[in-house]
């Protein structure tokens, strides 16, 4: 786990040679596909398209990382995988750097993927500095960690060991099997001048979690000691300076070491009732000391993660496909080997920039507001004392930079989001593991890129009736059919090509009505226009260029299923392999103040799917051509992700005699199609059955009904 500063200029590579892509300005994956560097160069070079490579015969993945967790560069060169764990590797030694506070402040922090250690007590969480939380872990046996009961000796006050714990976060959860510690071979007390090694810990307890849980948070709130859901291991009576405890092989990420009361402690009493100030009325405890701590695992972390640093591409560019080749593979016998069949998966995000900073960084004013300021400024300024207290020449919020940076995209595996131009770009990848011995190695991944086809292409959208939405939120009824504008402007600098023509993804069917063109909006009759997989493509009869700056205006119809939907747009020029260019959100017309191409649906209730249309009221499957098949359409409202669907079909006593999995479905209209047969393949009698849809939300299960005829 390790982050460095910002990164150097990179190179393109127009090598490339893969097995998956992934089109990032549309919604659907490619089959298997091989490109060669002949078919990517063998284009005008007006719109040639160059590839951005990490890994494999491009950038070595190591020589751009950022933040990494437990990733392996050295089994595989010019690849990356998870770290394999052997029994005698002590996890704890792969980490480079630590974090000592359960809530660190560092700015290059990084929930989730920066490994903490913190102490705390039922005081609270305890200000050790970062030294000595870090003895634990640093490698050294001559240090410790000065318990609490010895630093409050020093003060002549006493509170006990048994008030405090340690905690850590590896980021993700790793195959632990063995834990170890142990106290220092040789020294003295600092405060009494005793032998370390007369202090071993006499009585603990060690619990994990293999994710975060509720009580990371319950503590924040009282202060108290909680172990954490799993206690693998509880010591009373120990006499052993160094302690090694085995345990059954589980998933952890959080491990908790608390001391506990023992029977010793009692021989430390008449010792501090010999002290000539008055210590308090808690009982005192034997101070254990411990220098080190050692976690074992065998075999793959859950996940590994990947994030490389933000990479100057020198210039602005349009972002196209991303290309990667990942293999499964399986240890046996001591090798690894490859498979198909591994229980892996393989997530990649990406986002893009216009300038080296995704974050904006602020201070609190004279009047209590906020001012933007450098990120070096910053780093220098002083925690606020109090969430409330604003006080001037603090740090205040740091807010993203959407304006010049693009969110993190969904992962690949689920879901598609694109790319706008941006002459920074940045790469995350988290490899997953649903079994200790499989994992997935990643060997490579490259972005198609190529010049900005303009400076700028705004857009906003809003219904054609209320060009000026009221807070400029367009909101609209879920699975009715709305007339929609869309405004397009476009600022070139004079080299860029222009474009002639326009596709927007709105998710559903759509037809356009008026397409308008020039400084006055004109009507203008497109040259083509094709709707197809819930995309409007219009073929623009002039290009829109340097020479011809003109505005474009889209009226169009189409319907709405989820709260949220943004209306993705990009802009391309016909008959070219060309990378297009999205249109970003922004004011593309004073005469429209939405300002974004994102309509929010209301109405109906959570989760709804809409009524069910057959292709006929009755199902002949006698084979005769005529109704054979019943096609079933229906639609699903106020989805936030796909989900698990099913057709069950009933007899009227109630008795089920068909299901059939629809699959992952989401928001929109659907078509599915029944034979008219039973779960068996036998056609069923003639008669009346009750055809449901129903899915499975995280509300609970949705139903539909409707009766359906079977003849023959």
């Amino acid at each position: 786990m390790s982050r460095t500063e910002m990164p150097n200029p990179l190179r393109l590579d127009h090598s490339v040679d893969g097995l998956f892509c992934w089109w990032l300005r549309s919604l659907f994956v490619y089959p298997l596909l091989v490109l060669s560097c002949t078919s990517l160069c063998a284009i005008p070079s007006a719109a040639q398209i160059q590839t951005w490579k990490l890994g494999g015969s491009g950038l070595a993945w190591n020589s751009i990382d950022s933040l990494t967790t437990f990733i392996d560069y050295e089994s595989h060169p010019s690849s990356i995988q998870p770290v394999f764990f052997t029994p005698d590797q002590n996890v704890l030694s792969y980490i480079r750097r630590w974090y000592t506070s359960k809530n660190p402040t560092q700015l290059d922090y990084s929930p989730g993927v920066s490994p903490r250690i913190w102490r705390a007590a039922d005081v609270g969480l305890l200000p050790a500095s970062a030294a000595e939380v870090l003895h634990l872990v640093d490698g050294i046996e001559s240090t410790h960690s000065q318990p609490v009961s010895e630093q409050d000796a020093r003060t002549m006050t006493r509170s006990g060991l048994d008030v405090e714990w340690y905690t850590i976060d590896l980021t993700v959860p790793v195959p632990l099997g063995r834990l170890a510690f142990w106290i220092p071979p040789r020294g003295f007390r600092d405060f009494d001048g005793e032998p370390i090694l007369d202090y071993i810990v006499p009585s603990f307890e060690v619990s994990i979690a293999e994710e975060k849980a509720d009580v990371l948070a319950t503590e924040t709130l009282n202060h108290h000691y909680h172990s954490l859901p799993e206690t693998i291991v509880r010591v009373k009576d120990n006499f052993s300076s160094r302690v090694e405890l085995g345990f059954a092989r589980r998933y952890a990420r959080f491990v908790r070491f608390k001391r506990l009361p023992a029977l010793r402690d009692a021989q430390l009493t008449d010792t501090f009732d010999d002290l000539p100030l008055q210590l308090g009325q808690s009982s005192g405890l034997l101070p254990g000391v411990i220098a080190e701590w050692a976690l074992f695992a065998e075999g793959v972390p859950r996940r590994a993660v990947y994030v490389s640093r933000i990479v100057d591409l020198l210039r602005e560019v349009n972002f196209g496909r991303l290309f990667w080749t990942a293999q499964g593979l399986r240890a046996a016998n001591g090798e690894f080997v490859f498979t198909k069949e591994a229980r892996t998966s393989l997530h990649i995000e990406v986002r893009s920039g216009r300038d080296p900073d995704p974050d904006v960084y602020h201070e609190y004013s004279k009047t209590g507001g906020e001012l933007v300021i450098s990120r070096s400024r910053y780093e220098n300024l002083r925690e606020s004392p109090h969430p409330f207290y604003n006080l001037p020449g603090n740090r205040a919020s740091i807010a993203y930079d959407t304006e010049n940076w693009t969110p993190w995209s969904p992962a690949v595996s689920n879901s598609q989001s694109p790319l706008r131009r941006g002459r920074y770009v940045q790469v995350r990848a988290v490899l997953e593991s649903k079994f200790y011995e499989e994992f997935v190695r990643l060997d490579s991944l490259w972005i198609e890129t190529a010049s900005p086809l303009a400076n700028r292409v705004v857009g906003e959208v809003a219904l054609e009736a209320v060009p000026i939405p009221r807070g400029e939120r367009v909101q609209v009824g879920l699975g009715k059919p709305q007339r929609f504008t869309c405004d397009i402007r476009t600022v070139f600098d004079g080299g860029e090509r222009g474009f002639d023509a326009v596709r927007l993804r709105l998710g559903a069917s759509a037809e356009l009505h008026e397409l308008y063109m020039g400084a006055s909006l004109q009507t203008v009759r497109p040259d083509s226009v094709v709707q197809r997989d819930g995309s409007l493509v219009v073929y623009l009869p002039q290009r829109v260029a340097p020479s011809h700056p003109v505005p474009l205006r889209l009226v169009f119809s189409t319907e709405i299923f989820q709260l949220a939907n943004s209306f993705v747009g990009e802009v391309f020029v016909r008959g070219e392999r060309g990378v297009p260019q999205r249109i970003e959100e922004g004011d593309a017309s004073a005469a429209v103040a939405s300002n974004s191409l994102t309509v929010y649906g209301f109405g109906g209730p959570v989760v709804h799917i809409g009524a069910l249309q057959f292709s006929s009221a009755v199902i002949t499957p006698n084979g005769d051509g005529a109704n054979d098949r019943l096609q079933v359409r229906y639609r699903l409202l106020r989805l936030t992700q796909p989900v698990p669907v099913e057709m069950l079909i009933y007899s009227l006593s109630g008795r089920r005699v068909a299901r059939i999995d629809l699959g992952l479905q989401d928001a929109g209209p659907q078509t599915v199609q029944w034979d008219g047969r039973d779960g068996t393949g036998n056609a069923l009698s003639p008669g009346i059955y009750l055809l449901n849809i129903v899915l499975q939300a995280q509300e609970g299960i949705v139903r539909r009904t409707r009766t359906v005829a079977v003849a023959h």
